[in-house]
């Protein structure tokens, strides 16, 4: 869980990562991206006109920037 981020002692994940954000949410704010980088150095962000549960508010815009996210790989 974010509240117990992030974890000591873990291995840097050097691949793409998608992080999805819904801008009503304060789960992942600006002092998390540095964690974020540190730990996901290749990480992408978008964002959603959504609060945390953007994948139930926005379902197709969520699932639109998966599918292009992985296209991508």
């Amino acid at each position: 869980s974010m509240a117990h981020w992030p974890l000591e002692d873990v291995e840097i994940f050097s691949g793409d990562v998608l992080f999805i954000k819904g801008i009503k949410s304060n789960y992942i704010t600006e002092k998390h991206q540095s964690r974020i980088l540190k730990q996901f150095p290749n990480a992408k962000a978008k964002m959603v006109d959504a609060g945390h549960w953007l994948h139930a508010e926005k379902p197709s815009i969520v699932n639109k920037l998966i599918t292009e996210h992985l296209q991508d790989q």
